[in-house]
């Protein structure tokens, strides 16, 4: 739709995100949520379920959905706080809230990394339903029982410098994202600043 336009992307996490998109280094970023800042808009644009990832010869692995309870003892994996903190700390407040806290042994940035560790039977972890397309061999990810736990993914831009490849780059992300396969589109609002 925009012949010419070069996209490049780089992984880094929301606070980077933030800092980059203020100083006017990036344009766009897609972070996981919650995530606010007072100074540019993020708007949800994706949701999805939260699933376990076992290895494969898991105890567990044979069940087609688990309790969250059933992480209780667990190692667990995760990413460091540093590159998602309200993700993150969602991931802990729903642990808690299930009625236990969470035992992490070791944690990455890199999803394909914490794949490779739950895989190599290094633990456990809670992921987006959208890690269960990538199919990795000695990984299974498993639905959680009972369970309203959803992650989103948001866009964030700052809305002090609009162009007019911005609008149509949400505009696209927004369409894109609202007919993917297995999401649910959501409406965007504006957070509020915290």
């Amino acid at each position: 739709r925009c012949p010419g336009v070069e996209l490049m992307f780089h992984l880094i996490g929301v606070s980077e995100q933030f800092e980059m998109l203020r100083a006017g280094e990036i344009q766009v970023g897609l972070l996981r949520l919650p995530a606010t800042d007072r100074m540019l808009t993020v708007k949800p644009i994706v949701r999805e379920p939260l699933v376990i990832a076992l290895p494969a010869r898991h105890r567990l692995a044979r069940r087609r959905s688990l309790s969250l309870r059933t992480l209780r003892g667990e190692r667990l994996l995760l990413f460091p706080r540093t590159h998602a903190p309200g993700y993150y700390d969602l991931l802990i407040e729903i642990c808690r809230k299930a009625g236990f806290e969470p035992t992490i042994v070791q944690e990455t940035r890199r999803l394909h990394t914490l794949l490779s560790l739950v895989a190599a039977g290094g633990g456990v972890s809670l992921v987006p339903k959208c890690v269960a397309r990538l199919a990795r061999p000695g990984v299974v990810c498993r639905a959680l029982l009972s369970s309203p736990r959803h992650t989103e993914i948001g866009i964030a831009y700052d809305p002090m410098t609009p162009s007019a490849l911005e609008r149509t780059f949400v505009a696209i992300a927004h369409e894109v994202f609202a007919v993917g396969a297995g999401t649910t589109s959501h409406r965007a609002t504006e957070p509020s600043p915290s």
